[in-house]
């Protein structure tokens, strides 16, 4: 049996990366752009500092593997850093730093040839981004005039789904079945849900996006509105969310994978069809993978197979009283403005609601 190669130092690292990595993206015939007001050694001294800057990045990974995805990154980071003459508080050169320091675990996990604990970094760090990009939500209006960033938990109040009337008598046969998403899914590993512009569908899956990470599952969003055709497949699901595909298909076949498919009613007629049969296609191929569609009424199709069809329920009464509770004190303790933020937060909720009662329009 072969030996394992010997870990580099650091120091050795450090040597590796700028010589056969990083010096080659920097060459020394490196000119600033004509008619740049900056004394020519203040640039160069800026180059010398992110050439500097990205090798300890490499360095901070602690292996001497990289991947094609961190050399494209890598050329393309020079190339726009290059353009803004090197800028030391380039924002892009910092998330690299931040990303490079963040994969030193799996690195080394890597190195260690054990693919389960690779494994396992890999999914806990997409989780954490899953988390970290649909976990929050931006609220505007409403009093404020700047920008918020919210924890959607603190705002998000729980949907409703309906379903279609059942057969016999009652008035749940006559209004149809009504459930929140968990209880649906449980229930049916198959949804599309319909709503009404603005009904909540896309921040509903959001929720859900994040609400499953945190569990350890695996959630995969894809909006309609960034696919070129209608083609859904394990890779382009991993290319989309940014991991590898093993790791889409490792998920779909143990049944911690759950698909999110937002906004079928964004694609064209001839890629409405071939997203339907995309759809179709890869739930027969992967039968413990869950799948949740929405769409606008209007581009429905209650004929996709294996699918459970619900309606997003309009808020009830009580639910937007809630709303206007959460999001009054969401943004108060966000933008706190003088006395206590739960006073002012329940003053503005109640002057609110009495407007929403005022006006029929608002409350539709």
């Amino acid at each position: 049996m072969a030996s394992r190669a010997k870990k580099l130092t650091e120091t050795q690292l450090r040597a590796k990366f700028s010589r056969e990595v990083v010096g080659p993206l920097f060459p020394a015939s490196w000119k600033p752009p004509a008619g740049t007001s900056a004394p020519p050694v203040v640039l160069e001294n800026r180059r010398k500092r992110a050439q500097s800057r990205i090798v300890e990045a490499l360095v901070s990974r602690g292996s001497a593997t990289l991947t094609d995805a961190i050399r494209a990154e890598l050329k393309s980071l020079v190339s726009l850093w290059s353009s803004v003459l090197f800028d030391d508080g380039y924002s892009g050169a910092e998330k690299f730093e931040i990303d490079r320091a963040k994969e030193r675990a799996v690195a080394m996990a890597m190195e260690s040839g054990d693919p389960k604990k690779v494994r396992e970094l890999v999914e806990n760090e997409y989780r954490r981004r899953v988390i970290e990009q649909y976990g929050r939500i931006e609220l505007r209006g409403l009093g404020t005039s700047h920008r918020i960033l919210l924890d959607i938990d603190r705002v998000f109040v729980p949907m409703t789904l309906e379903g279609k009337p059942e057969g016999g008598s009652g008035l749940r046969a006559l209004l149809g079945r009504r459930m929140n998403i968990e209880g649906a899914l449980a229930e049916s590993p198959r949804l599309q849900i319909t709503g009404a512009p603005g009904s909540g569908k896309s921040t509903l899956l959001g929720w859900l996006a994040a609400f499953s990470a945190s569990r350890r599952e695996m959630p995969f969003v894809l909006p309609v509105r960034s696919l070129t055709d209608g083609a859904i497949t394990s890779e382009q699901i991993a290319r989309f969310c940014e991991i590898s595909e093993e790791y889409v298909a490792a998920a779909c076949k143990e049944g911690i994978g759950l698909l999110l498919i937002d906004g079928l009613d964004e694609a064209s007629g001839p890629m409405q069809k071939a997203l339907k049969q995309s759809v179709e296609a890869i739930g027969a191929r992967e039968p413990k993978l869950r799948i949740v569609l929405t769409s606008r009424p209007a581009a429905a199709d209650d004929s996709f197979k294996g699918f459970t069809p619900y309606r997003l329920a309009d808020l009830a009464p009580h639910e937007v009283d809630e709303f206007v509770d959460k999001w009054c004190l969401a943004a108060e303790l966000s933008a706190p403005r003088k006395g206590d933020p739960e006073q002012v937060a329940k003053e503005a909720a109640t002057d609110l609601k009495r407007r929403i009662e005022r006006r029929p329009s608002v409350q539709r």
